[in-house]
Order: structure tokens, then sequence, then C-alpha cells
């Protein structure tokens, strides 16, 4: 099996998007991803992959604190910004948020889980983070940015 196998077969299964926020002593940075999960309630943990190059990972080392923001359907253009190389502090400026429990908060996400690190893992080209959750809100009523077939779709769920 070839990677773009792997990737178009992967394609077909709707996740949502989140950017993961961390600042360290060089300042904020973010990444966006779609490899995030919950994983334990007892202890309460959650799992999210950064590729190894991310500033956004070294920043995370750095705290010990991350940040998961689960994007809104209306946030595509935040999802592009954020997976972009350019720096932390070009992918944040203008962006509307707040510091919690000493992350960025993105202002407008559907909900956010302020972690702090609990330990990392290797995963190929990726290292697995292992977070312990410390704070969180949600918005009831929003949508969600959704990634399938390598789109983005603006979230249609009912309830």
């Amino acid at each position: 099996m070839e990677p773009q196998d792997l990737r178009s077969l992967m394609s077909r299964w709707v996740t949502g998007v989140a950017v993961v926020t961390s600042t360290d002593g060089t300042g904020p940075r973010g990444a966006t991803t779609n490899a995030l999960t919950s994983l334990s309630l007892d202890p309460l943990l959650v799992l999210v992959a950064l590729d190894h190059a991310s500033n956004t990972l070294q920043a995370v080392r750095n705290s010990g604190r991350f940040c998961i923001n689960v994007l809104a359907a209306d946030q595509e253009t935040l999802a592009r910004r954020f997976a972009t190389k350019v720096s932390g502090e070009e992918k944040l400026a203008g962006v509307p948020h707040q510091l919690v429990d000493g992350v960025p908060v993105l202002d407008g996400a559907v909900a956010w889980l302020a972690c702090e690190l609990d330990h990392e893992l290797g995963g190929g080209d990726h290292t697995i983070l292992l977070g312990r959750p410390i704070d969180a809100r949600l918005e009831e009523d929003a949508q969600p940015l959704l990634f399938y077939g390598g789109r983005f779709h603006p979230g249609a769920l009912r309830r």
C-alpha cells in the first residue's frame, strides 16, 4: 500500500477540524489537525497528533500545555491559516483569542479544551500527545467545521 492509497481511504472518514494552540517563551503557536480523540475517562485523557516539525509541538513541550480549539462551520479560513508553516505570531495576528490557563483560546470555536501534557509517544512522522483536561467550554448551538473527501464542509448536524 502506498501513502496516497491510505490518504485516499482515510479521506472517507468524516472528522471535525481543530486548531491545537500553545504558547511558550517564543510566543503563541497553533496548528490545524483532525488527528484527535478522547482517549480515557478514568483518568481523563485526550489524544492529539502533531507533525514532528511543528513549532506548535515545540511550544507544547516547552510549556507543558495545549488547547484543542474545535472549529465552527464558519472558520474554514482559520483552518487553512493554521495549516501553513508560517510563524505562530503570523498565524495568530489579527485572530481574536484570549489566554486561558496559559494557552490561546480562539474566539468563535464550537468548543475548546485546555490540557496539561501528560506524555508523548512516537507515531511515524507525527508525535502523539496525551493531555489531561484542565478547563473547557462549549457553545451548545454552534455547528462544527467538518473534513471529508479532502475538503472542508460546514457542519449540518441535526439534533
